[in-house]
């Protein structure tokens, strides 16, 4: 901002991704954050496309924004670096976070758009995986032995 200093009006600058997003797998109903942040001035407004539609944008607040066109975008929110939050991804026949995401920086100077990220949803496996490990109990009388997963006996 020398320009400023010496009495003459800022120019802007167009925006820059400075963070893209990466490809990410992560579990159904797991947590995931998908990164973007941009320079600019004015600040940039980051926005955020799925499969090339639009989802949300952080011109909507000054904070954390929540999407709810529908019950998958209500897990979303945009955070005010511009990353994009999942709270929960989903993968049903209804609703599918899954796919090809990217933002854009937009402001009177311009526009960035970041590169692609692949968001895929990890099928959970139904194989146990058991890990044995040695356990020796002495009782005067009968001893129970109860086995656990996720705080449910099995």
């Amino acid at each position: 901002m020398e320009e400023m200093k010496k009495g003459r009006p800022a120019l802007g600058k167009p925006p820059r991704i400075t963070e893209h997003p990466s490809d990410v797998t992560v579990p159904r109903h797991d947590p995931v954050t998908l990164q973007c942040s941009a320079d600019g001035y004015p600040t940039p407004v980051i926005e955020w496309y799925r499969d090339g539609e639009f989802i949300i944008s952080s011109s909507s607040s000054s904070s954390a924004t929540s999407s709810s066109s529908s019950s998958t975008g209500a897990s979303r929110i945009l955070l005010p670096g511009g990353a994009l939050f999942f709270l929960r991804v989903v993968h049903s026949r209804k609703e599918n976070d899954s796919g090809v995401y990217w933002c854009l920086a937009r402001n009177s100077q311009g526009v960035a758009r970041s590169r692609n990220a692949t968001l895929t949803i990890a099928r959970k496996s139904n194989s146990i995986l058991i890990y044995y490990s040695d356990c020796i109990a002495y009782s005067a009388d009968d001893a129970t032995v109860v086995v656990q997963r996720s705080n449910r006996m099995i």
